[in-house]
């Protein structure tokens, strides 16, 4: 889960502050993300919103802000001299307080602002705008998009009343390789529809990791030479990589006991395997029988206990147990037209899931090393 947002107050001369949200990834960055956007809120469920969660969820951290012209009588040049100047200053802060922005993400003018500062920024190496208009008053920008440098990608909807669809094509053949473009089909500029701003952000997120460096530190993901394979990541104290056949996903501890809550704990992952060969085991029977079991929902929770106080708690061959033991609560939840026979004998052949008899029985493990 991303950390808590840090709110971020940064002085403009002779004008309000600058006010934007920093939002962390749960674990080291790989790289850092400026987005400076014209939507009208940037409250939770908003497409900046969005956009900041897809982003920390691919590992960046994203420093966010509004960008809202405040003076009617300021020409578009004007306003697009002070989004590269707030967007400059931006960057400053992030190079300063973190590590200078890799991506700069830029909506509406504030991505016309993005093109034009790109060059002026080092440490930015790849460029992504939604809805950008291809002039804004600047007749350089063609220009600066023509030798900034970065990978640029391009968003825009086909039919945007506010910004045509002929400025994307503008700043797309003003750009050189690498160049992309990703039409927002039936999207108003504003991306309020909901799955507008989602496809829109995932597009983002999915697209800039190949163009940045990697600043995590993060040791690379093991090959699955064994049938799991755990290595640490050698950020933080706790995160490893998990690696199953094909599958990759992240085992840490919570923020509480020393880790960044960036995956399930071991005994999170113990109990999983309680619950998912419980509801395969229970589809399994069902279809058999030819019983309306029409969904399976296995809730577990673990816990260390004093066998004094677990009634449940005798060992496999009824011997009375001492000390501390485990303690795992599993709750059926059966979906279906099912009779009451039915569903006891579904509670019943639940005991009988793999893992549930291995929890329950004592096993070998074997130690080698190398």
């Amino acid at each position: 889960m991303p950390a808590r947002p840090e709110h971020i107050t940064m002085p403009r001369n002779g004008e309000t502050d600058l006010v934007a949200r920093l939002d962390l990834p749960a674990v080291p960055p790989i790289a850092f993300a400026l987005v400076a956007h014209c939507f009208p809120h940037s409250d939770e469920g908003s497409p900046v919103s969005r956009l900041s969660a897809e982003l920390t969820e691919a590992g960046f951290g994203v420093l966010q802000f509004e960008f809202t012209v405040s003076d009617s009588r300021r020409t578009a040049a004007d306003d697009l001299r002070r989004a590269a100047d707030d967007l400059r200053r931006a960057a400053e802060w992030l190079g300063e307080h973190r590590r200078g922005p890799q991506l700069l993400v830029g909506h509406s003018l504030a991505g016309a602002a993005a093109l034009a500062t790109a060059a002026d920024l080092p440490s930015v190496r790849a460029v992504a705008t939604i809805g950008a208009p291809s002039v804004a008053g600047a007749e350089e920008l063609a220009h600066r998009v023509a030798t900034m440098h970065r990978a640029l990608l391009i968003l825009h909807s086909p039919i945007d009343n506010t910004v045509g669809v002929d400025h994307a094509a503008a700043l797309y053949l003003s750009a050189r390789h690498p160049k992309s473009y990703v039409g927002l089909d039936g999207a108003d500029h504003l991306l309020t529809r909901r799955a507008d701003a989602v496809f829109a952000a995932r597009m983002i997120a999915a697209w800039a990791p190949r163009f940045v460096h990697d600043e995590s530190a993060q040791a690379a993901a093991p090959d699955a030479s064994a049938q799991v394979v755990v290595a640490e990541t050698a950020q933080g104290t706790f995160l490893n990589h998990v690696v199953v056949r094909a599958h990759h996903f992240f085992a840490d501890e919570p923020v509480s006991a020393g880790g960044f809550d960036a995956g399930p704990s071991p005994y999170d992952l113990l109990a999983a395997a309680l619950g998912a060969c419980t509801s395969m085991t229970l589809r399994l029977y069902a279809d058999r029988k030819g019983w309306p079991l029409d969904r399976v929902t296995v809730e577990v929770g673990h816990a260390k206990v004093h066998a004094d106080d677990c009634a449940e708690c005798a060992a496999s061959d009824g011997t009375a147990r001492t000390g501390l033991v485990d303690r795992f609560e599993r709750r059926l939840i059966l979906e279906g037209n099912l009779d009451d026979e039915q569903r006891a004998g579904l509670r019943k052949i639940a005991d009988r899931c793999p893992v549930h008899r291995t929890l329950e029985a004592s096993s070998a493990i074997v130690t080698l090393s190398s």
